[in-house]
């Protein structure tokens, strides 16, 4: 593994794994294991409310087998893995209880108003509801429907704040296998041939069997490669790599068209992949419906390279070419039907849905969000190897390399014209200067390299090395994918209720005088904030890329070793969303025509523009210290202190005004790790100091040993969440008054029930102003810490010349020490400040594994 400054060989930043497959000798050798795991064994976690642990299983096994087709000249290696997993998940929800669904409103201890009745006396500007109760003449029919998708409250839960619990277990299954030859054709020529497939299904449950979401995954790769040796200092290798993914998420009800529009709503149609009801959000209360859309992408790719090594001299050359294809074709209906009730109108968010009057919803229209892009990649390099002395040895290196623009095969691309105000589908997009592609493409992205290794003297025993590198970076295909969101080809309508205070413009049913979701009274531009949605990428953007840089130095005393390090890496326009047209405070766009004033030309519920504009800076000091083995006993000890700083990356968050203005802690900033870990072999059996005579003695107790590791770091970096809307790709941020982060408040959670708070909840202040940005910025946050201690214990027994059994017992968590996860970050959720849920609780794993 390479995780800094790789050499010039590489192309794409990042860290680069290089992972080398068996292959078969002129013996048969193989091996047969199975990793068993389930509830039986476990303890339960914090959060679980049965009286043992939930149903968990996990079955991992497989087999594999290698050995000579014709000796000396090709073999074979084969293996197969199967895996099968039953996780549950402690599900806290809370819903509507039946004095709520029959309209009494009762335990509320404000006042509750009709929105359907003007009163220019009130505070809302709405007439009161008379003891809080809800008349049946107003119920909503739909939200009736929606109300009966809700389960029965089934006790109280979190100090209160949940009243439904249910153990969603998720399922993820696969099969892998692979094959491979290898064929020595001569002393100076040998190819080899590798395939490897996956098949994998994984099914996450949720509080409704609408939550349910599947996520297939079906990945292939196929390599070839030839070593052509044309001297003892001159070598070639030729490869060649096939590779294919399937992923994505997919809703379990997608594609069923029995669920098509289930609650008749007005004019409401689905795209095939998001049939299903639709997703409904109730400020504090569970989504009984769908979550979202359907995101399912496949991917190939094509890769050829070619390298040639020279050693001459000091110098030890390598040149080389990299070219790859790449196919990808992607169906992404990313919002689908949503509908929103938060309260504002009646004073309660239930009561908002029993009267049926949404302040937002959204749905997605036009032949479909399918792409079929095609992108090819080039990439040339030259390293060299220069050993300026025993002590001192240089590697440095160039590559060029260029991404062209992907290609969609039938067009269904466009862009929006930001001068205009235009949405333009090809060809149209020519105003712009695009062609076939909606990027213009870039060709000067240079990449050096410089690494050193300097050995100053043998009796400090000390080794100094370090490395620079520029990395471009592999582009975020989910950015390429707005290209079809184009109101010609996939437009997602978003529609806002009127402010509080006005006469309604639309209601879930088209009652009370008022017009119903999606029917043409309500669609033709006659309020404003209604309308499509527009997602569009940078025309001009530049190609991501990377700084990465280290220093480190090593030390030896004795059997130890000693290692200091300081790594970083400083990131350049990578993948951001930026609302470009936010709402002013009367809930109005800013910058194009409006809804309702100008008709439908021009008239947009956002406008979105995917750019590359990114920045972020990682810095680690890492120090760490290795024992070898020494009467029997090894270990090592590892600190990583960092500190990450950034905009936020793509779907996290958008600021209208400027995104540099949310600058902070990036998304899994963790700033501090401690790891140790150490290995014992016990002094018993044959060789060692007791119990060492005796072929029972030393089957039972002899060669065993035992490991030992254990993790403790700070938690991740979370943002604060809000109600205020500021526009459809707008994230909300609630303001702050003073610190939020509280370290003394940390101490004694999971002691006596106690949740939290985990921060201080009342410097935190809502916004409900509409156009109005909270000021508590991004990643603000931080989350709890963990702690996790394991141990081991395995022991081999030799079965003839040749064969091997082995038995392993893992035990993770040992100490069942509660390790609690997130926090609620939703300012006016009834838990806000509180920890929702805990990491595993103590799991044992047993193993066999038989090897020839």
């Amino acid at each position: 593994m390479i995780n800094s400054a790789a050499p010039a060989q590489y192309g794409v930043g990042g860290a680069f794994v290089n992972v080398v497959t068996r292959s078969g000798t002129n013996h048969f050798h193989g091996t047969a294991y199975e990793y068993l795991r389930n509830n039986d064994f476990d303890a339960r976690n914090w959060f679980d409310v049965t009286k043992s642990a939930p149903p968990f299983h996990q079955n991992q096994f497989g087999a594999s087998v290698g050995g000579p087709i014709k000796r000396n000249k090709i073999f074979f290696f084969g293996n197969y893995e199967g895996f099968r997993q039953l996780v549950p998940g402690d599900d806290y929800n809370l819903i509507p209880n039946a004095n709520q669904i029959a309209g009494n409103f009762s335990a509320d201890t404000q006042q509750l108003y009709n929105p359907y009745i003007l009163d220019p006396a009130s505070p809302t500007g709405y007439a009161p509801l008379t003891g809080n109760q809800v008349p049946s003449s107003y119920f909503s029919a739909i939200g009736q429907k929606i109300l009966a998708l809700y389960p029965t409250p089934n006790g109280s839960y979190l100090n209160g704040t949940a009243n439904y619990f249910n153990v969603a277990t998720s399922t993820n299954n696969w099969n892998q296998f692979s094959g491979r030859i290898d064929y020595t054709i001569s002393a100076k020529d040998t190819v080899f041939g590798r395939y490897t497939g996956t098949n994998q299904t994984a099914i996450a449950p949720g509080m409704t069997s609408y939550n349910s979401q599947t996520f297939p995954s079906a990945p292939k790769n196929l390599a070839i490669g030839w070593t052509h040796i044309f001297s003892p200092r001159l070598v070639n290798n030729v490869r060649y790599g096939w590779s294919h993914t399937a992923v994505g998420l997919e809703r379990s009800d997608g594609y069923d068209t029995a669920l098509a529009n289930p609650l008749g709503l007005v004019n409401e149609i689905d795209i095939p992949g998001s049939d299903g009801p639709p997703s409904i959000g109730v400020n504090g209360y569970g989504n009984p419906g769908s979550t979202n859309g359907t995101d399912f992408m496949t991917e190939g790719l094509n890769m050829w390279t070619e390298s040639l090594m020279l050693q001459k001299g000091k110098h030890q050359l390598t040149a080389g070419v990299d070219i790859r294809y790449e196919p990808i074709y992607s169906y992404e209906d990313w919002s689908a039907t949503s509908i929103g009730f938060n309260g504002a109108y009646t004073g309660d968010p239930v009561a908002d849905l029993l009267m049926g009057v949404p302040d937002s919803t959204r749905t997605s229209l036009g032949t479909g969000p399918t792409e079929n892009m095609r992108m090819w990649y080039q990439g040339y390099y030259v390293q060299d190897s220069y050993r300026v002395s025993h002590k001192l040895t240089l590697n440095y290196g160039l590559r060029w390399e260029h991404r062209s623009p992907p290609i969609e095969a039938n067009n269904r691309v466009g862009s929006f014209d930001v001068a205009t105000g235009q949405d333009l589908t090809y060809p149209a997009t020519s105003a712009m200067g695009l062609g076939r592609a909606m990027v213009k493409p870039v060709w000067t992205n240079w990449a050096p390299r410089f690494g050193f290794n300097f050995f100053p003297s043998n009796k400090l025993n000390v080794d100094v090395k370090g490395g620079f590198g520029i990395f471009y970076l592999q582009p975020n295909f989910n950015q390429f994918q707005v290209e079809v969101d184009t109101t010609q080809l996939y437009e997602v309508d978003q529609f806002f209720q009127s402010p509080v205070g006005s006469p309604l413009v639309f209601n879930l049913d088209g009652t009370q005088g008022v017009a119903g979701m999606y029917a043409t009274a309500m669609t033709n531009g006659n309020f404003s904030g209604g309308g499509p949605t527009v997602s569009f990428i940078q025309p001009n953007a530049p190609t991501p890329y990377a700084y990465e840089y280290n220093l480190t130095i090593d030390k030896t005393i004795r059997d130890w070793l000693f290692e200091v390090a300081y790594v970083g890496t400083n990131e350049r326009h990578f993948e951001e969303r930026n609302e470009l047209d936010p709402l002013n405070t009367s809930g109005v766009t800013i910058l194009y025509d409006t809804c309702g004033v100008n008709g439908d030309i021009g008239c947009y519920s956002g406008v979105q523009e995917n750019q590359e504009t990114g920045t972020s800076n990682y810095d680690a000091l890492i120090a760490r210290a290795e024992k070898r083995f020494s009467s029997g006993f090894s270990t090592a000890i590892n600190y990583t202190w960092s500190k990450c700083l950034g905009t936020p990356y793509q779907d996290e968050f958008t600021w209208h005004v400027d995104m540099h203005l949310d600058y902070s802690h990036c998304t899994e900033d963790i700033n501090d790790i401690f790891t140790a870990n150490g290995i014992y072999e016990l002094p018993f059996g044959h060789g060692k100091m007791f119990m060492n005579s005796g072929a029972l003695a030393d089957a039972v107790v002899g060669g065993w040993k035992v490991a030992g590791i254990s993790t403790l770091r700070t938690g991740p970096w979370t943002t604060l969440g809000s109600q205020q809307d500021i526009g459809f790709f707008d994230g909300a941020l609630p303001n702050v008054i003073g610190p939020v982060n509280n370290h003394s408040l940390h101490g004694g959670l999971g002691r006596n029930f106690r949740l939290g708070p985990y921060i201080n909840t009342q410097n935190v202040v809502n916004i409900s102003a509409v156009g109005v940005q909270g000021d508590s910025g991004t990643h603000t946050l931080e989350n709890p810490g963990y702690q996790d201690y394991d141990i081991s214990a395995y022991k081999n027994w030799r079965l003839g010349e040749q064969a091997n059994l082995s038995f392993r017992a893992d035990l993770f968590n040992i100490f069942n020490r509660p390790s609690f996860d997130s926090i609620s970050t939703y300012d006016l959720a009834p838990n806000f400040g509180d920890v929702s849920s805990a990491y595993a609780a103590r799991e044992i794993q047993l193993s066999m594994r038989f090897s020839f």
